[in-house]
């Protein structure tokens, strides 16, 4: 798959980044999705374990298996299907549970300390005071869970996932987070100590009764602070399908890309687990028509990545830009059916404005909030637009996206482009 940036700089510039170039791993079209239904085998007969397991339980396959209270410490698991197992109160210290299936599993009072579970799916498993102390879960699906009064002390969380996660009261002391944290709760949680330096935690909820790390600011880093009284309303309401021909005005009249010579340039960054890659481009206005002008692209700094490809030489049409957002009111959320110049229909939620510095110069910014409608397509794209720009209203844009790796484990990259300097043509 390749990475085609049509920064069409104006227009919608999530552009055509063809999702995969901003990834550690692209997942081949034959891959199963996290929530793909697995056939389930035949439950096991709880009493009845294969022979030689313990130790070597990596056949393991039964659905729903009663293993509660079972000394399984040390045991080898790895790839083993456990889907809704009972596991509640047993000894898994030290047990291998690499790509175990363990999907709406009951692992309540277990002890996981010292143990692997490296790409293991427990999508919507009860975790409740479990102990995961020093256990390494790099890639691991935590999404939905439960995990409130659980011991995480010095896990490995690394490209995990627990958006919507209930860590109530959960202890993280140390642990790595490197991790997809959005939605969850945190109310009460413990993560002093903790490294959260590429936590992704918006739209995460905490209290007066969460600890941080020291110097860290949860609300910079898109948390909310809810109190006491938390709201149990949504935190962002339902999109309303509204025709877009019917809602958007054109471009405002004042709106001019600039003049002949005016030039922006843009740094792109591209900050996924296993690389960073930052680069610049400079965009110059050459040509200007009645409803269309012209722009010029060249790499200024940094090296982009292979396959990374940007048309030097294009028009663009006054009435491609994006327009109408500032007669949407902050907090409205509507549908619409294209982005980037493909068909497809996302979910835009318009939020609170605000201040993006350029340079010397700084800008007031309509700030939208952009999803797909179809949720398996995992991405969301923050957009930051000003009309008082040359060339391009797009000011700043930052999209996450999130894909599934071959084991079923979840990948996520930070693609940030933000305009660094404005040039004006000399008079």
């Amino acid at each position: 798959m390749r990475i085609r940036v049509v920064i069409s700089l104006c227009g919608w510039m999530f552009v055509a980044l063809t999702v995969a170039g901003c990834r550690a791993e692209s997942p081949t079209p034959t891959e199963t999705p996290i929530h793909t239904e697995t056939p389930a085998p035949e439950n096991l007969d709880s009493m009845r374990l294969p022979e030689g397991c313990p130790p070597q339980c990596s056949e393991l396959s039964g659905n729903g298996i009663d293993l509660s209270h079972r000394d399984l410490s040390g045991a080898d698991f790895t790839g083993a299907f456990l889907g809704e197992a009972n596991l509640s109160g047993a000894n898994l210290s030290g047990a291998n549970l690499e790509r175990a299936y363990l999907i709406g599993a009951d692992l309540t009072d277990a002890d996981l300390s010292n143990a692997n579970l490296t790409d293991a799916n427990l999508l919507e498993a009860n975790l409740a005071n479990a102990d995961f102390e020093n256990s390494k879960m790099v890639g691991a699906n935590l999404s939905g869970t439960i995990l409130k009064g659980a011991n995480l002390n010095y896990a490995d969380l690394t490209v995990a996932s627990l958006g919507n996660a209930d860590l109530q009261n959960a202890t993280l002391r140390g642990a790595l987070l490197y991790t997809d944290l959005r939605e969850a709760d945190l109310r009460g949680a413990d993560l002093s100590g903790a490294d959260l330096s590429g936590a992704y935690l918006v739209s995460a909820i905490y209290d007066e009764k969460t600890s941080w790390p020291d110097d860290f600011n949860p609300e910079e880093n898109g948390a909310i602070f809810v109190g006491d009284a938390l709201s149990m309303t949504p935190l962002v309401s339902a999109a309303t399908s509204v025709p877009l021909s019917s809602t958007l005005s054109p471009i405002p009249n004042s709106y001019s890309p600039g003049a002949i010579g005016d030039y922006v340039i843009t740094e792109i960054t591209i900050n996924e687990p296993n690389r960073f890659i930052s680069f610049s481009i400079r965009y110059t206005l050459v040509e200007v028509e009645d409803n269309r002008y012209r722009i010029t692209g060249e790499i200024v700094d940094g090296i982009p990545p292979e396959n990374f490809s940007i048309i030097p030489d294009e028009w663009t049409n006054l009435s491609d830009l994006p327009a109408g957002y500032d007669r949407r009111s902050i907090g409205e959320t509507w549908t619409e059916s294209k982005i980037a110049g493909i068909e497809q229909e996302v979910s835009v939620h318009r939020l609170e404005n605000e201040t993006v510095e350029v340079g010397e110069s700084s800008f007031e910014a309509i700030v939208l909030e952009i999803t797909p409608i179809d949720q398996s397509m995992r991405w969301k794209l923050i957009q930051y637009l000003s009309y008082e720009v040359p060339i391009t209203p797009i000011i700043r844009t930052d999209q996450i996206i999130w894909e599934i790796g071959p084991r079923g484990g979840p990948i996520y990259s930070n693609y940030t482009s933000s305009i660094i300097e404005i040039g004006r043509a000399s008079k």
